[in-house]
């Protein structure tokens, strides 16, 4: 029944101002999350039917605008990241240099990871003892 009221409040708003005013209302948000979580939330109210699993809120038209134009926007500069603006040849390039960075990100991984795992130390005689003194102790 909430769930429904909840979907029916934003079928009342008129443009997508009034539903990010109606998402960002704090509702029932202190029994959900602590408290260094809810200063970093924008939309209280979605954040909570995500996690009582209120799809059709979640799926509604005005959240998935909402959703969609916080992701095309940049946290620093605010604008809107103009991907779907940019012209064929930027995003070749972009595309470009990713897959070719790519393979060099993966092999510098795959040596940081060889190279911490031939780093490990294996046990010295001294933690031995101190390890079988312990055993004795316990016995």
């Amino acid at each position: 029944e909430n769930k429904n009221f909840a979907v029916d409040m934003l079928d009342l708003c008129k443009t997508t101002k009034e539903a990010a005013l109606f998402l960002s209302s704090a509702f029932r948000k202190e029994k959900f999350f602590n408290e260094s979580h809810i200063e970093k939330m924008s939309y209280p109210r979605l954040e909570v039917a995500i996690l009582t699993r209120n799809i059709n809120f979640v799926a509604h038209d005005f959240c998935q605008q909402i959703l969609r134009d916080e992701l095309m926007q940049s946290d620093e500069t605010g604008e809107i990241l103009p991907w779907n603006s940019t012209n064929c040849f930027d995003k070749g390039v972009y595309i470009l240099f990713s897959v070719f960075l790519l393979p060099i990100f993966i092999i510098c991984k795959l040596l940081r990871d060889i190279g911490l795992c031939c780093r490990k130390i294996p046990d010295s005689p001294e933690r031995d003892t101190e390890n079988k003194g312990s055993e004795e102790v316990a016995q």
